[in-house]
């Protein structure tokens, strides 16, 4: 099969973006991945891909390609003659070199089970190579499959305690962060299996729940879109940080923003579980039942946010003012409209709602 794909054309691209295992050389060209392209497998590597392929009920769909002095493996789509095709490229020398390090033949199968990852996560489908959410997520599959084949965590994280890099860059996490996602990996698959060892305790994720808790506050838009991968990422960030009182929050607002108003109470209630004086929690949690039409909740939620928060918020009077309109209480809706003037003086639309209350 490879052969008569190789010999039934294959044109490389000039440069490409690659998911590669080290954190260089994220860009290759043509001429840096391997002049021959790859006349040459391994049937050593092509066996073990085959292995971590059947723990998921998967063939192979991708070819294995062994590419002398690069120095790396990675992952990564090329345009031939007869479409996209999707190559794993690795330099047997550096699986070898990195095996010798790290004592242990797993360390080569955990780096191939990585350029799977990237693969099965389609990763490079969008043609932007290597990012640390996307090593992550690889790193993650690394540990899953290695454990699906009978190795201990320390084996599974054997080469990247010999390759990975301590500092993190553009393209790829720390060392740290890394391994954490491998040991993730590892623990899911022993869960399933029901080999489960609780070594949670022992891990730290915390860099790796905050890499994903700043994606999310990164994102700009606002469209319905936007606040669905929000959801997402704040969603990843108390995965890997169950404590993460603040992702907890900010998932409750944009779930709020969706609409989903049942989703953002237990979000918010989960919040306020971790710390009861985090009054912005309070301020969500009234903003659910509020979209639920329950809004004598609402004003007890609000009204405990006023109560305790440190300065005041106009946002909070004014959203109570309203859940009182729906009350049908005019008295207590106007008194909390002068208030969120007081703090914010030129809130034309509060200024403007209070008026039309007065006549």
């Amino acid at each position: 099969m490879l052969v008569l794909l190789l010999n039934g054309g294959v044109s490389i691209a000039q440069s490409v973006e690659a998911c590669g295992y080290y954190g260089h050389n994220a860009k290759f060209s043509k001429e840096q991945i391997c002049p021959q392209l790859g006349f040459e497998s391994s049937e050593d590597a092509e066996k073990s891909i085959r292995k971590i392929l059947n723990q998921l009920g998967l063939q192979m769909n991708f070819l294995v390609v062994q590419c002398s002095n690069i120095n790396n493996a990675f992952a990564v789509n090329l345009e031939g003659d007869i479409g996209h095709i999707r190559y794993i490229i690795y330099d047997e020398g550096f699986l070898e070199r990195i095996g010798m390090k790290s004592q242990t033949d797993w360390a080569s199968v955990s780096i191939l089970a990585h350029e799977i990852g990237h693969h099965l996560n389609a990763h490079t489908l969008d043609g932007v190579g290597s990012r640390p959410e996307k090593e992550l997520d690889a790193d993650e599959f690394s540990g899953f499959a290695l454990n699906r084949l009978g190795a201990t965590l320390e084996e599974a994280q054997a080469a990247m305690q010999n390759a990975g890099g301590e500092k993190a860059s553009k393209t790829h996490p720390a060392r740290s962060d890394r391994l954490n996602a491998i040991a993730h990996g590892w623990t899911n698959a022993a869960s399933l299996s029901k080999k489960y060892i609780d070594l949670s305790r022992n891990l730290d994720y915390t860099s790796y729940a905050k890499m994903w808790f700043e994606k999310a506050r990164a994102i700009r838009g606002v469209s319905e879109g936007d606040h669905i991968n929000r959801v997402a990422y704040y969603g990843k960030a108390t995965e890997y940080k169950p404590d993460y009182t603040a992702a907890y929050r900010n998932k409750a607002k944009y779930l709020n923003e969706l609409g989903l108003y049942k989703k953002a109470l237990i979000e918010a209630n989960s919040a306020i579980s971790l710390d009861k004086n985090y009054w912005n929690a309070y301020t969500e949690k009234a903003r659910a039942y509020f979209g639920m039409e329950d809004y004598q909740e609402a004003v007890k939620y609000y009204s405990i946010a006023i109560e305790n928060r440190e300065p005041q918020r106009a946002g909070d009077y004014a959203a109570r003012a309203f859940s009182y309109l729906a009350m049908g209480d005019r008295t207590n809706a106007i008194a909390d409209l002068e208030e969120a003037l007081n703090l914010r003086p030129q809130w034309s639309i509060i200024q403007q709602k209070l008026t039309e209350l007065k006549r």
